[in-house]
C-alpha cells in the first residue's frame, strides 16, 4: 500500500477527553474515528491488527477442537424469556431492544448463551455426541451509561465467545482447563502481562468463573498480582496480605487491570431453563452441562497499546502489527525515490507486508508518523543509499538500527519478525 493513496491522516493534537493512552494514540495515529459516544469507525491499520488478533485466537480455539460458527446479532425475545434473563437484562438498561413491523421484540446481542443453547438442543441427542464446543467472532452491543476509553468501554465491540457442552461436571472441568490454557497462550503470544482472577458469575449464572486481567494504569479494577504464579485477586478480597494466597510467593504488587477475558462453568443453569438435554448411557434424559468462554478482541488491541508504547507512539508486537515494515524515501532525489519504490515492490513480491510512504512530506514527518503507528521496522532510503548503496533498518521496539544492501532486506526481516 502507498500512503499517498490511502486515508492515512495523523494528528499531533488531541482532546482532553482522550484520557487513556490507547484511546489517545489510536486517534492520533488515524486508526479510530468516533461516530458518536461509544461508537467508532475502525481504520485500515487497526482493522488489520484486530484481524490478526482474531487469527491468533482462532488458532487456539481450533487447537482444542472447538468448531467455529456464526450467530446472528439480532436475537428474539422468546429465547431470553426461556432463559429467564429478558427482564433481568432489560431492567438494567444495558440491552438494546427493538420491535419489527409485526411488533415482535428483539435485542441486539449483548451475549450469546441463549442462541448457543438453541443451536445445540436441536442437534445433540445422545451422550455419543458429547463433549463438543462451538465458538464465534461477532459484534456485541451494550447501552453503556458512560461509554469511554475508546475500544475499552464502547457501546459496540468485537468479541469471541465460545460454549462447551458436557455430560458431567468432571468433563466440564477438563475442557474448562483447555480453554483457560488457550487464553493464556493467546495473551503470551501478545506479550501481555496479565493475571487470572477468581470472579463472580453474576447474571451469567453457574458456579465458577475467572477473569483474565491485563495490567494497565487505565484498568478499572484494583488488583493484587503475583509475579511468581500469575494469579491475581481483587484488593477488597485480598485484604492486607503480603504474600500470594495461591503459591505463597512474596513477589506481589498492587496494580490496576483491564478485563480482557472471562471464562465460566455454567453447569446446568441454562439447560434446565431451556430444555437442553441428552440421552445418557443408561437411557435416561439428563441436562447437558455447559461452559462459557468470552474474550474481548477489540479490547485486546487497546490492552496491548496500554502496555506497549513510548513517548513517540504505539509499539505493536510483530505478530499483530498492521504491517511488517514501512519503506521511507528520506530524500526527494530521483535516486532515493526510485530505489525506495523498487525495494517496496521487491519486498511485497517476497511476502513482506509493507507500505511505502510516498507522501509529499518531510523525512521528519514520515519518521514521526511511522513511530506513532507502531510499525516494527522503518526502512530508510536516503543519504547513505546515495553514497554507498545501503539502506537503514530501524527497529521500532529497541530503536537499534543496521545498514545493508537492499537485496538482503527481505531475508533480514523474515529472520527478525519475532519479538
Amino acid at each position: 500500500m502507498r500512503l499517498s493513496q490511502s486515508f492515512f491522516v495523523t494528528q499531533r493534537n488531541y482532546s482532553d477527553e482522550l484520557t487513556t493512552v490507547s484511546h489517545r494514540l489510536m486517534v492520533q495515529a488515524g486508526m479510530l474515528f468516533q461516530v458518536t459516544g461509544g461508537i467508532y469507525i475502525i481504520g485500515h491499520f487497526l482493522t488489520k491488527v484486530i484481524q490478526k488478533i482474531t487469527d491468533l485466537v482462532r488458532t487456539e480455539m481450533n487447537t482444542i477442537d472447538a468448531q467455529e460458527i456464526s450467530m446472528p446479532i439480532l436475537q428474539p425475545k422468546s429465547l431470553w424469556v426461556e432463559s429467564r434473563r429478558w427482564d433481568q437484562y432489560k431492567n438494567q438498561g444495558l440491552m438494546f431492544t427493538l420491535r419489527d413491523r409485526k411488533e415482535a421484540e428483539y435485542c441486539l446481542s449483548p451475549t450469546n448463551e441463549e442462541l448457543a443453547v438453541d443451536f445445540i438442543r436441536n442437534r445433540i441427542i445422545s451422550y455419543r455426541q458429547l463433549p463438543c464446543a462451538i465458538y464465534q467472532f461477532g459484534e456485541k452491543f451494550r447501552d453503556e451509561i458512560r461509554p469511554r476509553f475508546g475500544l475499552m468501554r464502547g457501546r459496540e465491540f468485537t468479541m469471541k465467545d465460545a460454549y462447551s457442552f458436557h455430560e458431567s461436571p468432571k468433563d466440564l472441568e477438563e475442557w474448562y482447563a483447555k480453554f483457560r490454557n488457550a487464553y493464556a497462550n493467546v495473551l503470551n503470544r501478545l506479550n501481555l502481562r496479565f493475571g487470572i482472577v477468581e470472579a463472580d458469575n453474576g447474571e451469567m449464572g453457574g458456579t465458577k468463573s475467572e477473569e483474565f486481567m491485563a495490567i494497565a494504569d487505565a484498568g478499572e479494577d484494583e488488583l493484587v498480582f503475583c509475579s511468581s504464579c500469575g494469579s491475581a485477586v481483587n484488593v477488597e478480597k485480598a485484604g492486607k496480605k503480603d504474600q500470594c494466597t495461591k503459591c505463597g510467593s512474596m513477589e506481589i504488587r498492587i496494580s490496576r487491570g483491564i478485563e480482557i477475558g472471562h471464562i465460566f462453568q455454567l453447569g446446568g443453569y441454562y439447560s434446565k431453563n431451556m430444555g437442553l438435554t441428552f440421552t445418557s448411557k443408561d437411557g435416561t434424559e439428563e441436562p447437558i452441562i455447559m461452559g462459557c468462554y468470552g474474550m474481548g478482541i477489540s479490547r485486546l488491541a487497546a490492552a496491548v497499546v496500554e502496555q506497549s508504547h513510548d513517548e513517540n507512539g504505539i509499539i505493536w508486537p510483530s505478530v499483530i502489527a498492521p504491517f511488517d515494515a514501512i519503506v521511507i524515501p528520506a530524500r526527494p532525489s530521483e535516486i532515493a525515490v526510485n530505489a525506495a519504490i523498487r525495494l517496496y515492490e521487491d519486498l511485497k513480491d517476497q511476502g513482506i507486508d509493507c507500505i511505502l510512504d510516498d507522501r509529499d512530506a518531510s523525512a521528519a514527518v514520515k519518521f514521526k508518523d511511522a513511530d506513532l503507528t507502531g510499525i516494527p521496522w522503518k526502512i530508510i532510503v536516503g543519504k547513505t543509499f546515495e553514497s554507498n548503496g545501503e539502506v537503514e533498518l530501524k527497529d521500532r521496539r529497541s530503536k537499534n538500527s543496521t545498514q545493508m544492501k537492499p537485496d538482503n532486506v527481505a531475508r533480514f526481516l523474515l529472520e527478525n519478525q519475532g519479538d
